[in-house]
């Protein structure tokens, strides 16, 4: 049954990397007109006396350490990556620890964070038990971790000293995949894993670990699926961005593109993966330009476009609608009237004080 969903467009210009399941959403400001970018999160308040149906408020706030890279990823606890360095900085409490590892893509609720190794190559570290470890030695054949899951299962890419690229899967030990042009991308704790193949009959592709025999691997593990709009996979690109444990993965088809959308896929599901814009209710003025990450709400995250610019978005399922259908047409109108419209260029949701820091920021700021 199709899910439908309400988009709040979140103040700021800016975008959307990543949400947790408590609807916490991290990205970054982009001051457009100065060039500028500042880590930010955003965090839903409910409103008091608002109807079930209303959204929460989302508020913009700017990180206050110096940096111009965005928030990637925020575990359950408010644990935020993507500061350059070693830094790893708590959303809730406004705290910031280090850790042995730079260029950090991804963090699960346990603690555990994969990236680049300070000595080199790419490997994790469990900041509650202080446990590090490492994929392989740098250079060729170097596997890069992309997604990590509850349980410790890691994925991501290996090159070989030819150049040919490899997916690997890491529950404890690296196994590189027996599938030449594949990248994987995220893992979830069914140990459902997605990515891209230049091989497959599609460029998107899933695979499932969880009956994985690494001493008898089947010959086909990879499973293809169909998204293109026009049900023809031929010729058109996309990346598989994120998968919740509900195995629903979202993406963006024809990256970059006058013919890009966001789509979203639920693994096992009948026909083509839709776009999103296209199950949007209160969506206005603004098209869904990607789908970064989502939740295991199902909320979805990404950046949006409209009149005024390129804002941060969270687009909610509606789940009432899968129990009663026939109710969509009645409410429709009440759903359209709760857009949260972007403010303007001029006037980007900051207090006063956020533009003080803002201005602050932009003094210590390192240059491009």
């Amino acid at each position: 049954m199709t899910t439908y969903y309400l988009i709040q467009i979140l103040p700021g210009t800016g975008f959307a990397n990543g949400i947790n399941d408590g609807g916490d959403v991290v990205g970054a400001f982009v001051d457009a007109e100065n060039g500028f970018t500042v880590p930010a999160w955003w965090k839903p308040t409910p409103l008091p006396g608002a109807s079930p149906l209303h959204p929460p408020q989302y508020n913009i706030n700017l990180c206050p350490v110096p940096a111009s890279t965005p928030f990637l990823k925020v575990d359950n606890n408010g644990n935020a990556i993507g500061l350059p360095g070693s830094i790893i900085y708590n959303i809730h409490n406004g705290g910031e620890f280090k850790v042995p590892l730079t260029n950090m893509v991804d963090l699960n609720n346990s603690g555990l964070v994969v990236g680049q190794v300070e000595s080199g190559g790419s490997g994790f570290f469990n900041f509650n038990r202080g446990v590090q470890g490492q994929f392989g030695a740098g250079g060729d054949g170097n596997p890069i971790g992309s997604g990590v899951n509850s349980g410790g299962d890691v994925v991501g890419t290996a090159t070989d000293s030819m150049g040919n690229k490899t997916g690997f899967y890491f529950p404890g030990n690296v196994i590189d995949l027996p599938y030449q042009g594949l990248s994987l991308s995220d893992i979830n704790d069914n140990k459902i894993a997605i990515g891209t193949s230049t091989v497959a009959n599609s460029p998107v592709v899933y695979m499932n670990f969880q009956n994985f025999d690494i001493n008898n691997p089947p010959d086909q593990q990879l499973v293809p699926f169909v998204f293109s709009q026009s049900g023809v996979s031929a010729g058109v690109t996309a990346i598989a961005s994120a998968i919740n444990n509900s195995n629903v993965l979202v993406g963006v088809a024809n990256p970059g593109t006058p013919g890009s959308y966001a789509f979203v896929y639920e693994i096992g599901q009948t026909g083509l993966a839709p776009d999103i814009s296209g199950l949007v209710l209160n969506r206005g003025g603004y098209s869904i330009w990607d789908a970064r990450d989502i939740n295991d709400g199902g909320q979805i995250v990404g950046q949006a476009i409209g009149p005024n610019g390129k804002f941060a978005y969270v687009a909610s399922p509606i789940l009432l609608f899968r129990l009663l259908p026939n109710l969509l047409p009645t409410i429709e109108n009440i759903l359209r009237s709760l857009t949260t419209e972007a403010k303007r260029a001029d006037d980007l949701g900051l207090t006063d004080s956020q533009k003080s820091l803002l201005a602050e920021l932009r003094k210590q700021a390192p240059q491009a």
